[in-house]
């Protein structure tokens, strides 16, 4: 008889303590912890560079053209060249319009950018480097709509 309840005893923990894990873990399947969550992911997602410290790209619009630029960082004492690259969005493709270099030496940051008149629609800027002599190639873009 005590040998019958011990094996009732151990199915019941086997078949109630899964189903409270269940439950605890569907509380956090709510549209407001998956959104939350999303959130802080996106917001922490950066590529992650060894041989560059930062890259920029920078996109704004006034009275009637777009002012691009962008830099970049090398992290040590490389050269570093960049290309910024203006396009526009054209159904689902990006046509470029024009774009702007730069480079340093020694561990200088490097950058390059300029204007140009523009039409509404929508814009993106890409920053693309190169760092030490094909070390690394850190890019940035950013997208906006006039």
């Amino acid at each position: 008889m005590k040998k019958n309840v011990l094996v009732l005893a151990l199915i019941a923990l086997l078949i109630v303590v899964p189903m409270i894990c269940f439950a605890e873990a569907t509380d956090q399947d709510t549209p407001d912890y998956q959104s939350s969550v999303t959130q802080t992911l996106d917001a922490q997602i950066t590529p992650f560079y060894t041989y560059t410290s930062s890259v920029t790209a920078t996109l704004s619009f006034s009275n009637g053209k777009a002012n691009c630029s962008g830099s970049v960082t090398p992290s040590g004492t490389d050269s570093v060249s960049l290309t910024v690259t203006l396009y526009k969005k054209n159904g689902s493709s990006w046509n470029a319009i024009t774009s702007w270099s730069g480079s340093s030496t020694g561990g200088h940051q490097a950058s390059a950018g300029g204007s140009i008149s523009v039409e509404d629609g929508t814009y993106k800027v890409k920053t693309a480097g190169n760092v030490g002599n094909g070390k690394e190639k850190p890019t940035k873009s950013i997208t906006r709509t006039k």
